[in-house]
């Protein structure tokens, strides 16, 4: 068995400890461009603007109020609409909370990083940003809400007005 002088060891400990120590050197240092953020600008979630032209509400084309329904020569046509309309409005909801729990997030990790060592009215201060724009992202994801049910619901009427109409 050879053993290897001290030196190497030496050496490959150096080598080791100069690749780890800049990276953990940014893991710390909320200041480093290079360390990311936890929550990005964006939400993981899909935009609630997106949800309702994804739903087909049984047309062919949905996008065309004049193309092929397959739910009309069903039975239950005005039945099958309204439970489009339905998971319609349950997609909305389940990204509307995806985004508000982002938005809450992406708070809750900028106050974090930002405003760590702050106490008090300079806390207070340091947060209000962060704050002001989980309250704004919440009011347009609430009106964003409103607009993609409505479409839900006229979507799903849409549907039922072409029950049992020949095409």
């Amino acid at each position: 068995m050879t053993r290897r002088p001290p030196t190497a060891l030496l050496f490959l400990a150096l080598v080791c400890l100069a690749l780890v120590l800049p990276a953990l050197a940014r893991a710390e240092d909320p200041n480093d461009p290079n360390t990311p953020l936890p929550m990005g600008p964006t939400p993981p979630c899909f935009d609630v603007k997106d949800v309702v032209p994804g739903i087909a509400f049984g047309f062919q084309d949905p996008n065309d109020p004049n193309s092929i329904n397959w739910y009309s020569d069903l039975k239950n046509c005005a039945s099958q609409c309204k439970k489009t309309g339905t998971v319609c409005e349950k997609y909305v909801k389940r990204v509307v909370s995806c985004q508000n729990k982002a938005a809450s997030d992406r708070k809750t990790f900028n106050v974090k990083i930002h405003c760590d060592k702050l106490k008090g009215d300079a806390l207070d201060a340091c947060e209000q940003p962060f704050v002001d724009e989980l309250n704004s992202t919440k009011a347009q994801v609430t009106a964003d809400q409103t607009q993609a049910v409505s479409d839900c619901e006229a979507g799903a009427n849409r549907c039922a007005e072409k029950c049992n109409v020949a095409p």
